[in-house]
């Protein structure tokens, strides 16, 4: 069962705890008394730049209810598409680095993924939520820590620590090197239309994306409509691609997902009261969200692979390689059968050809007894050059083939691949040439 499900009851739970509510009229009063909160909030996010007073507590409890939900289930959906690889690493602590993180919903939505993929292996995780107004947002990290952790983690070791960070400070991000150093997830949401300096922002983004550990995951996921959100991403995924060593993932321009969090009746009766389709002046503003619309870019840093091709290499060294790739690379069975009915494949012509060569030789040879021996090995050489030609063809036409069934492995063992299939065909096209020269002096 998915932990979701009881996410506002949690939530509710830790404001009345907070504002000390124990009575069904105290909490009845309570929503309706942050409406004016939730309306101050959603006409802040209406602007080009979003402007909100975080340090009022009644407006941290308003952002808990109206907008944490969706953005846990933003980030829960993010994560799924990236599948389980948005976590490769093998290490049994989970290191996050939340950026812009406000009451890191993030935090929730990575504990459910967690355990709704069963990762079992995890068994610490440290969340660092940086933000320029952390401390001001101390009042709901600690209901998130009290209340909702404990909820999806149990009693595993969890640590959420809070700490102020200005994105729009310059090299603000070599501050925080051996954080960065040791962690294994980065995410920026809905941070990137409350920048005052998105420039620098981006810059210390690009920073981040250079200094990428290993075996790491970065994504920026954005909500959909803020014009500033889609130029910031356009060179954030410039300086993303620029960088070689980067696997970036691009979702549609928009997103949109269907709420399945369901809002408890005492809110729907006595704070977020408005209906679909109704005016925003009367009472439309107080309307649930139904909807997430959003998109991301993210990134994986692949690891670095020792360079397994020795300097002489033959046909059966590229067998040992691929089926180091086969145990190296996450492939499935048949493709691994593939790859290897395809390098048999390519053998079997090999033979084919050295056949027709040694047909070549033979026939030269008889031909001397007539004419002169120039002439018969210019006729050899004819032969050698056609060989040559075809098995250059069979190659071609197999590389596509060869590398489609690698495309798991890291880009540079792509490229080293095909260099070791025309290092192969080419060391086999001179072990020909030199056999039949012998045949020749003989």
């Amino acid at each position: 069962m998915n932990k979701l499900n009881k996410l506002y009851d949690l939530i509710l739970e830790a404001l009345y705890s907070s504002y000390g509510i124990t009575s069904e009229l105290g909490r009845k009063e309570f929503l309706s008394g942050l409406k004016p909160h939730i309306r101050d909030l959603r006409e802040s996010f209406q602007n080009r730049q979003v402007r909100v007073d975080y340090s009022n507590k009644n407006i941290q409890a308003a952002y808990l209810i109206a907008y944490y939900p969706s953005y846990i289930e933003m980030t829960y959906e993010v994560l799924n598409r990236h599948g389980v690889e948005a976590l490769s690493f093998k290490n049994k602590e989970l290191n996050v680095c939340l950026f812009g993180a406000g009451a890191a919903p993030e935090a929730i939505a990575i504990l459910n993924f967690i355990t709704t993929s069963n990762l079992n292996d995890i068994e610490s995780v440290v969340i660092r939520a940086y933000d320029i107004y952390a401390s001001t947002w101390s009042f709901s990290l600690e209901l998130v820590r009290q209340f909702i952790i404990p909820h999806f983690w149990g009693q595993k070791e969890f640590k959420l620590i809070g700490r102020d960070l200005d994105l729009c400070k310059n090299d603000v991000l070599r501050d925080i090197g051996k954080e960065i150093h040791n962690s294994n997830l980065f995410i920026f949401q809905n941070c990137l239309n409350e920048l005052n300096d998105r420039n620098t922002a981006i810059q210390n983004i690009k920073y981040l994306a250079q200094n990428l550990p290993q075996k790491s995951t970065l994504i920026i996921a954005d909500l959909f409509g803020y014009r500033v959100v889609v130029d910031a991403k356009l060179q954030i995924e410039k300086n993303l691609k620029d960088i070689s060593y980067l696997k970036l993932i691009k979702s549609n321009d928009k997103e949109e997902i269907r709420m399945k969090i369901s809002l408890p009746t005492i809110v729907r009766q006595h704070l977020l009261t408005g209906r679909p389709n109704q005016p925003w002046d009367e009472g439309g503003i107080l309307t649930p969200k139904s909807t997430v619309r959003f998109n991301f870019i993210s990134a994986y840093h692949l690891p670095e692979t020792t360079d397994i091709i020795p300097d002489a290499i033959s046909l059966e060294m590229l067998r040992a390689y691929i089926e180091n790739l086969e145990i190296t690379q996450r492939s499935t069975q048949q493709e691994n059968e593939e790859l290897r009915n395809l390098l048999n494949h390519l053998q079997q012509q090999m033979q084919d050809l050295q056949k027709r060569l040694d047909e070549q030789v033979k026939a030269s040879i008889n031909f001397e007894e007539q004419e002169n021996r120039d002439l018969s090995l210019e006729r050899l050489d004819k032969s050698v050059t056609a060989v040559d030609i075809s098995l250059r063809e069979l190659i071609r036409q197999n590389r596509d083939a060869v590398i489609a069934q690698a495309k798991l492995a890291h880009h540079k063992l792509e490229k080293r691949l095909w260099i070791a299939i025309i290092g192969a065909g080419g060391l086999g096209i001179i072990a020909i040439v030199l056999s039949a020269i012998a045949i020749l002096k003989k």
